[in-house]
């Protein structure tokens, strides 16, 4: 490597020559692939600032040495009219400041010097990092994993749990990325897919706080990085770009969700009160016209009366449907042992003449939102409870197995079962897999299941065979609660 090198600054082509040069000197000397990139910027942003305002100049490249230290001076001189007096104190101040960004953000010294008649002078310092200096010609390196699994998931542990402890892998992150060469793009584009990822492919409603978090994630990778203002504002124009968008689909999910209020208001206030209407002057003509209306018109009223009791249950469920997806989620301890056994002992309250045998694991305990575990509870204990029924031998039970260190509950019985091949039927809303005069029914209550599980964050599956019984299996988010809690 020669010990000097020089770059003239007269037009613009010599601005792509001074990029190459100070790249090449400074992996010569022992930089990183990223601190290269990010000097080269620097270099960039000084030689156009010389090329605006003086025309000409130079760029001279040479190793600095100290005792312990060694790295790149680079001294960029003009030939403009130089400057004096107070003009000059200025700009010795916004150097200090920040008044070259790109600059400043990157270079460990610098100092403005400026004779009148002569030009200026920046010279202008970096160390070389000792955790990078060159050992035999070549930069220390370790072959480690891919860095784009582990940055996804400490991205993901920090979106999960938000504590100082999991933004902290950034900053390591950060300095392996340093370590393996990865430059600023680099690492822009590995946040951008793991957005799309993590937060683009989530919720909605969640998406701008997650956006928020994640952001600050990428700041604290992008630290050990020194990166100049040009590389931070192009990955800052990519965040708020999609802060933009997720901005907008904020909007868009609170027009949603005024939209559904407004249908709720109006299914609560113009269609109930027909629909009780219809249903008291059916039971009016079969009390009080009898003998008018014969067999076949007792036939028919009959029927309008069930048809508008079973429209009025539709609309209840679809009620609850909407406002498990809508009510505030409140995370305490839960004692899901106690809620079964509730729900079970209204179930038998209901059908005193059932004889069903209904097991219940002990101590199962989690953190969730109650009253929505309870909702939960109700419909699958109550699916449970229906499709027994035609069962002389009924055997239900609600308990909890360990998958790979994981915590998965399930509500197993040995009634009707069902054909696997319409398993993904099963979670959609209206939808039967049986007959109403089977067994009775709107389809809503293992729908209301799926959304309740994933407001805590976890997944809902079904097993079963015809005639063989069903098992409905969900989790609740990655922590169990492992220490016993009151009865919700």
């Amino acid at each position: 490597m020669s010990a000097e090198v020089c770059v003239a600054l007269e037009r613009e082509a010599d601005v792509a020559v001074a990029r190459r040069e100070v790249r090449a000197f400074a992996a010569a000397t022992g930089f990183s692939t990223p601190d290269q990139a990010v000097l080269a910027l620097a270099v960039e942003e000084l030689a156009r600032n010389i090329l605006d305002h003086a025309q000409r100049g130079r760029l001279t490249l040479a190793r600095a040495e100290q005792p312990g230290h060694s790295g790149i001076r680079i001294v960029a001189h003009d030939r403009g009219p130089g400057i004096a007096g107070r003009e000059l104190a200025v700009r010795r101040d916004q150097s200090r400041g920040g008044g070259l960004p790109g600059v400043r953000a990157v270079m460990d010294e610098l100092e403005l010097v400026s004779t009148p008649g002569l030009g200026t002078t920046v010279t202008m310092t970096k160390w070389l990092p000792s955790a990078t200096r060159r050992r035999g010609g070549g930069a220390e390196r370790s072959d480690r994993p891919a860095l784009g699994p582990a940055y996804v998931a400490a991205l993901e542990a920090y979106l999960r749990t938000g504590d100082e402890v999991a933004l902290g892998h950034a900053t390591v992150l950060g300095r392996r990325a340093v370590s393996e060469g990865h430059d600023a793009l680099d690492l822009a584009q590995l946040h951008r897919a793991a957005i799309d990822e993590l937060v683009v492919a989530g919720p909605p409603a969640a998406q701008p706080q997650l956006a928020r978090a994640a952001a600050d994630f990428f700041a604290e990778l992008l630290a050990p990085l020194e990166m100049s203002s040009r590389v931070a504002r192009a990955a800052s124009a990519d965040l708020e770009r999609l802060d933009d968008s997720l901005r907008q689909q904020d909007a868009a999910v609170a027009q949603v969700n005024r939209e559904l209020e407004s249908f709720t208001y109006s299914v609560t206030h113009d269609l109930r009160a027909p629909l009780r209407r219809l249903d008291t002057f059916s039971q009016l003509l079969l009390e009080r016209c009898t003998h008018a209306l014969g067999g076949d018109g007792q036939h028919y009223v009959r029927r309008v009366r069930q048809s508008a009791q079973h429209m009025a249950r539709l609309i209840d469920d679809l009620l609850a449907l909407a406002s498990v997806s809508r009510s505030e989620l409140r995370r305490l301890d839960v004692n899901l042992t106690a809620l079964a056994r509730r729900v079970v002992d209204g179930l038998r309250v209901a059908s005193p003449a059932r004889d069903t045998k209904v097991v219940i694991d002990d101590d199962l305990y989690d953190r969730g939102d109650a009253r929505l575990l309870a909702v939960a509870l109700e419909n699958l204990l109550g699916n449970a409870w229906k499709f027994t029924s035609k069962r002389t031998a009924a055997e239900i039970r609600f308990g909890r197995e360990q998958r790979d260190g994981r915590p998965i509950y399930f509500v197993r019985d040995n009634g009707a079962g069902f054909d696997m091949a319409c398993s993904q039927r099963l979670f959609a809303p209206f939808e039967r897999l049986h007959p109403a005069s089977e067994f009775e029914g709107t389809g809503v209550g293992l729908a209301t299941v799926q959304r309740v599980v994933h407001r805590h964050d976890g997944r809902v599956w079904a097993d079963g065979k015809i005639d063989q019984g069903a098992t409905i299996y969900f989790t609740l988010g990655e922590r169990p609660l492992l220490a016993p809690a009151d009865p919700a």
